[in-house]
């Protein structure tokens, strides 16, 4: 399995009519396991496990999370994502 980490500096909270549509596509991804996230002073962490990396990238590649990834600075100042078998 793939843990994808998602740590972000929050610029603005994205509404809830942005960020519930893509974490609903996410569950509904072949490969999708869980997830988790907090906010804690203003630092966004967010934490996916994937059955594969192949789930993962097909994630990376999905339509409605590509179009919310082009409107992140909205949202973040700094992003960073690491990646880790488990």
């Amino acid at each position: 399995m793939i843990k994808a980490t998602f740590i972000a500096t929050i610029r603005e909270k994205a509404p809830r009519e942005v960020s519930k549509p893509v974490l609903d596509e996410a569950k509904a991804q072949p490969g999708f396991v869980s997830v988790e996230s907090e906010i804690v002073d203003g630092v966004e962490t967010t934490i996916t496990v994937w059955k594969t990396m192949q789930d993962v990238e097909a994630w990376r590649d999905n339509p409605v999370h590509m179009a919310v990834k082009r409107d992140a600075a909205k949202y973040y100042s700094a992003w960073e994502s690491h990646f880790e078998e488990v």
